[in-house]
């Protein structure tokens, strides 16, 4: 038989052979059903088999040789080896397992994502080489016990003859009524046809990055790198990290004061799991957390899945980046770290939805800082549970609010031990004026060493307390938000951790949760009761100093309105001014359960939570099968995790020429960090300031942009009647 070539440098025979192999292992490892197991090999045996073509062959060699300009105009008009190969694996699990085609529908997805329109302009034949069936029957004598038996070759040359898009568009009655096999592949069982896909791509993938066998996408011994890493870190084993880690494979609530040891908890819950998912809210939280965790586990064994993980990956990854990018993206490491949107988004049917959820059901999920979720972001969550196969699940918040509890209906509640929640961390000073009338005494504060730590509800307002100190204060002053490229986010991130003396960080949200700081006093403006507990633990974080001091501004600017729902901080103010000047946490955690009784009962809650459970389930049920269309309108209307005003990222102006130099050096990777997010609609409305770059594929914007300050916003009187900035 002439030698046939999967890749330049590797035989279509060995490729097939040695995904199949590991699609079997997988399938073991994932605890696939047994009929799922033997599908799952079905593809991995065929997916490849449309390469058997005299156009790819000729294709492939013209590679090999060097010749890749040639290769290059070759391309396009080679049968996509995906439609080439779906007659045969049709016909045989047609032959030998029957209805759902879920091997098929693998296959014919195997390099798009499955929709209504794919391949439907590649009529006619592929011309497959002569001695196909040399092959054929080659593979099915090597996997004979496997698969059960061999076709009959009349039956292999007859379907051969049949154009596969007429296959896959022919309409059949079934039922009562006329549907095509791409109709039953979409209606097929959406879990089963995940499973199946994701073994395949998974084995594809692994021997395409020339991995020998499955073992690094599991835990080889989770336990002891943690156990190894408390007695680096001479820490004690808390009796609520015990009790977690007697409950794992359960379904976990903890409520945990920050600085009490929740994430080891949380570690220790997961000590015996193959798989880790750890979701977070925010990308600086990701980004921290798995630095974290590389500590603890290793660099190989954790991915980092977000909208900028590729960039944070190429940057300190000294592994094949391209597969650890890869693996990271799908949830395939060992622990990857991610925002909860990643998970949703997966729930939504994004771009490699089935390895997602696949992988996320093998795994062991945290899901911390709970609290944070707004009601929409909370009912997709819920939706995405409702009918999730996994079982290890732990719902985790400092504060974990009773209503929250209900929602999610954690088998087991662990709470850190009692000495943790009467611990007396903060002193409350509550003040009716504004944030910005306290600079006077946060320069005090810090001109008696205390590291001050101010937050403002906006960015606009960060940023103008940030101009004032820097005029009246010599000592170091950082300001980190939202709003700044991703470059100098992350120095942020970076210089956030460092809290000399004297040091005043003002910052906005994006320092609430999961960040492991401790300064020694608060400025804060007034935020909902939850939030306030986040600020506070970024304050005295472990309790090992006496009381420090917290300031509350409750007359807060109109950007706090569009920031905040209608009514939450008139409702925290009034639980505000119940509790005790020195609040103990006990205190906190039944005041935010409090106001999450409130909340619950609002219209607007129960309807933004609604929304999102019933837009998952619109998603659902027009997909089927199928990966989410963005370039359908009504459909990407739907595909967002949170309800407020989504943001688009820019480019300033200042780095217009930087970007174009990353472009000409082959380096388009790093465009994105030269990119700041601003609310989508900015571009809109304010036309003046912003202008789109087809080289580089986004917008540029006018206002001016330093390292120091971000993006910043033009002065009241240069914005147009009836809008604002915050």
């Amino acid at each position: 038989m002439v030698e046939l070539l999967a890749k330049p440098d590797e035989t279509l025979e060995a490729h097939l052979e040695k995904v199949a192999e590991l699609a079997r292992k997988l399938s073991l490892r994932l605890g696939l059903r047994e009929d799922l197991t033997r599908r799952s090999v079905l593809a991995a045996l065929f997916h490849d088999l449309g390469k058997a073509t005299q156009d790819f062959q000729h294709y492939m060699r013209l590679l090999k040789e060097g010749c890749e300009k040639d290769a290059q105009r070759l391309k396009p008009r080679v049968f996509p080896h995906a439609l080439a190969s779906l007659n045969f694996v049709f016909l045989t699990e047609a032959e030998l397992f029957g209805e759902p085609f879920l091997a098929t529908g693998a296959v014919l997805s195997h390099h798009s994502p499955l929709s209504g329109d794919l391949y439907h302009t590649w009529e006619g034949k592929p011309n497959f080489i002569e001695n196909l069936f040399e092959l054929v029957a080659h593979l099915f004598e090597i996997w004979k016990t496997i698969l059960g038996h061999i076709l009959e070759k009349e039956k292999l040359i007859t379907i051969q003859e049949i154009p596969p898009l007429t296959l896959l568009e022919k309409a059949h009655e079934r039922d009562g009524r006329k549907i095509s096999l791409r109709g039953l592949i979409k209606e097929a069982p959406r879990w089963d046809f995940a499973q199946v896909k994701t073994v395949l791509h998974l084995a594809d993938w692994l021997a395409s990055a020339g991995k020998q066998n499955a073992n690094e996408l599991f835990f080889k011994d989770g336990k002891h790198a943690l156990e190894e890493y408390f007695c680096r870190r001479k820490l004690i084993l808390y009796k609520f990290q015990q009790r977690a880690r007697e409950l794992s494979w359960k379904k976990l609530a903890l409520r945990a004061p920050t600085g009490s040891g929740k994430t080891e908890a949380l570690l220790f819950w997961a000590e015996k799991a193959e798989r880790i998912l750890y979701l977070l809210p925010t990308q600086a939280t990701t980004n921290a957390m798995f630095r974290r965790l590389k500590n603890i586990y290793g660099q190989e064994n954790v991915g980092l899945a977000h909208g900028h993980a590729s960039y944070i990956l190429h940057q300190e990854t000294e592994e094949d980046f391209l597969w650890e990018r890869l693996a990271a993206s799908v949830f395939a490491k060992p622990i990857t770290v991610a925002t909860l949107d990643q998970f949703l988004l997966a729930g939504l049917q994004g771009r490699h939805w089935e390895e997602r959820l696949t992988l996320a059901a093998s795994a062991h999920i945290v899901f911390d800082e709970i609290h944070s979720y707004e009601p929409y972001t909370l009912g997709l969550l819920a939706e995405v549970l409702s009918d999730f196969p996994g079982k290890s699940l732990a719902f985790a918040s400092a504060t974990l609010p009773k209503a929250l509890l209900e929602i999610f209906s954690p088998q087991s509640l662990i709470e850190a031990e009692e000495n943790f929640f009467l611990r007396k961390r903060h002193r409350l000073g509550l003040h009716s004026c504004p944030l910005k009338e306290a600079v006077s005494k946060i320069i005090s504060r810090a001109l008696n060493g205390k590291k001050v730590l101010v937050i403002s509800n906006t960015v606009r307002e960060a940023q103008e307390i940030y101009r004032e100190l820097r005029q009246n204060y010599s000592g170091p002053v950082h300001l980190f938000h939202s709003r700044f490229v991703l470059r100098d986010r992350l120095e942020k991130e970076r210089l956030v951790q460092e809290q000399n003396p004297g040091t005043i960080l003002v910052a906005t949200q994006v320092v609430e949760v999961s960040l492991d700081i401790s300064y020694d006093v608060l400025f804060t403006e007034l935020a909902p009761l939850d939030a306030l507990v986040q600020r506070l633990g970024r304050v005295n974080r472990r309790g090992e100093k006496p009381s420090a001091e917290v300031n509350i501004f409750s007359l807060v600017g109109e950007g706090s309105k569009h920031v905040y729902p209608e009514g939450v901080l008139e409702e925290s103010l009034s639980l505000l001014k119940d509790l005790p000047e020195v609040p103990a946490e006990r205190d906190w955690v039944e005041a935010v359960s409090l106001l999450y009784e409130e909340l619950v009962q609002k219209d607007s809650f129960q309807k933004d939570f609604e929304l999102g459970r019933k837009t998952l389930q619109e998603v659902r049920e027009i997909l089927g099968c199928y990966t989410i269309d963005l370039a359908d309108e009504e459909l990407r209307a739907r595909f967002a995790t949170r309800r407020g005003t989504p943001s688009v990222e820019v480019l300033p102006e200042t780095f217009l020429d930087e970007a174009r130099a990353f472009k000409n050096q082959g380096k388009g990777w790093r465009l994105i960090e030269l990119l700041v997010p601003v609310p989508i609609w900015w571009i809109p409305a304010f036309k003046d300031w912003f202008y789109p770059t087809e080289e580089l594929g986004c917008f540029v914007t006018r206002l001016p942009y330093t390292s120091e300050e971000g993006l910043i916003p033009p002065v009241k009187e240069k914005t147009p009647e009836g809008y604002e900035f915050w």
